[in-house]
């Protein structure tokens, strides 16, 4: 009977939201008889009952599209029945919380945000500009070298450990694990891990992920989006943050997490959502959709890079440069098992599916800051960067 109602509510709810269903690593067509078919395989292969599906689509402006990405993350990493029934429990069954958030007040000269409780975030896009194209190129790349040591003086606005796709992905996850942070409550570095989604032109850019505060001594989700306003000729920035911090037993890496970011293209406005979920359990700790009205991601993707970054952003100092020498350190970043998708397939995160892969300083002394542990083309690393010079 399950079976047989999984089948008819998915298939109504296809069809009255004119959106695909599921698709098993192939293109959705909505007459297509073998891809409905295909959900009630979804449904009873993972034991998925119809109203928990039919929760999911409720609770979310895009469900649909969440449900195709779990079907598409059950296949990638071999989830278990339980495993995807956790994982929807962990979206269905949440504390109003973990959409909670509070936004930054970007200070008078541009360079900070300011959070309701004093904390600043460095405003990593102050006086730059869009970039003609994608400095990695459009063209599909194979990345295969060893990651590259790339360094410039105009962007002082921290040091990164950056991968980055090829274009035309929808979907990136990955389990990760916080570093050890040593900081001085004053300190004014940020230790940060995150996805970034940006048009290859840089018009529209925004890095979704956690971000450490040293005055809380706290992990929060974050998301720190600009829009190029050529109105102003300045970009519009807005940052967003959880309301709560991570809970305390996910720190220096002690329990592991799952992030995952999504694109998704709409008539009207593409909407990007990142989630921060527990490793194991797959429960969602926070979650935060951001839109973009006027569509500034065409429907192939082919204008959009995802990044995976860990980086130490920092508040400058009046003089405007970085300083590498606060004694700040965050050891032992690790970003796992990363898998990157389209609507027509799924890929361990490797050298087919990656342009470039860098550490990335002001200068070439502080890109020592930056220690590469361990990496695996280019679906894992384990990254430490420490202000000690």
């Amino acid at each position: 009977m399950k079976k047989i109602m999984c089948f008819v509510v998915t298939m109504i709810m296809a069809f009255s939201l004119c959106v695909p269903a599921f698709a098993l690593n192939t293109p959705y067509s909505v007459d297509s008889e073998s891809n409905l078919l295909a959900l009630e395989t979804f449904c009873d292969r993972y034991d998925v009952s119809d109203s928990d599906i039919q929760k999911m689509v409720d609770a979310y402006p895009d469900g649909v599209s969440q449900l195709k990405m779990l079907e598409q993350q059950a296949e990638a990493y071999d989830f278990t029945a339980q495993q995807v029934n956790d994982y929807i429990s962990g979206m269905i069954n949440v504390d109003p919380s973990v959409y909670e958030g509070v936004y930054g007040t970007l200070s008078d000269d541009g360079t900070t945000f300011i959070l309701p409780n004093g904390d600043t975030m460095p405003n990593l896009s102050y006086n730059k500009n869009p970039e003609p194209e994608d400095e990695y190129g459009i063209t599909p790349y194979a990345f295969t070298s060893s990651y590259k040591d790339v360094t410039s003086a105009n962007d002082q606005s921290g040091v990164y450990w950056n991968v980055v796709s090829n274009t035309g992905y929808n979907q990136a996850t990955a389990f990760f694990k916080l570093p050890t942070v040593t900081a001085t409550t004053t300190a004014p570095d940020r230790p940060y891990m995150f996805y970034s989604v940006n048009t290859t032109s840089s018009s529209v850019c925004g890095d979704y992920g956690v971000v450490y505060y040293p005055s809380s001594r706290s992990w929060y989700l974050c998301a720190n989006t600009k829009v190029w306003n050529s109105s102003t000729n300045s970009y519009d920035n807005v940052w967003w943050q959880s309301k709560a911090p991570l809970p305390n037993e996910y720190y220096s890496g002690a329990k592991s997490l799952y992030l995952h970011i999504l694109i998704d293209n709409t008539t009207s406005k593409d909407t990007v959502t990142v989630t921060v979920k527990d490793g194991t359990s797959f429960a969602t700790l926070a979650t935060h959709p951001v839109d973009f009205s006027g569509n500034p991601f065409n429907a192939s993707l082919s204008n959009v890079k995802i990044y995976r970054s860990i980086t130490m952003a920092q508040d400058l100092a009046p003089n405007g440069l970085l300083n590498t020498s606060t004694g700040t350190r965050a050891v032992n970043s690790i970003f796992s098992q990363a898998y990157i998708y389209s609507p027509s397939g799924y890929y361990t995160w490797g050298t087919s599916q990656t342009s470039t892969a860098e550490r990335r300083a002001p200068y070439q002394r502080q890109l020592n800051t930056i220690t590469v542990n361990s990496y695996t083309k280019w679906n894992s690393e384990n990254i430490s960067i420490m202000f000690n010079q």
